[in-house]
């Protein structure tokens, strides 16, 4: 497996899974990492610069509304579209 992947990996499994008890990775948390798993000794920046190379953020990927049941979604079309009809009244100081 290569760096790349690695860190791909990293991200897409979050932190905790890692070690740090966080949802999200911080690109000072990454070179932490690096050197404590691979023994690579880095900057934050440069650890940011490496992330973008590779195409990945600081965030893991999460759930897409696309992803989900198409059934279930149908389902909670009408419920939702009727949280967004109301019109709440405005406030005055008259």
């Amino acid at each position: 497996m290569s760096l790349a992947d690695e860190v791909k990996s990293w991200v897409i499994a979050g932190p905790a899974e890692q070690g740090p008890d966080r949802a999200n990775w911080t690109h000072e948390e990454r070179a932490g990492h690096l050197l404590k798993t691979q023994g690579i000794r880095t900057s934050r920046s440069a650890a940011q610069r490496f992330c973008s190379k590779i195409d990945i953020r600081l965030y893991r990927p999460t759930y897409r509304h696309e992803r989900g049941d198409p059934i279930e979604q149908a389902g909670g079309r009408p419920e939702i579209a009727e949280l967004g009809n109301g019109r709440r009244p405005g406030r005055s100081s008259c």
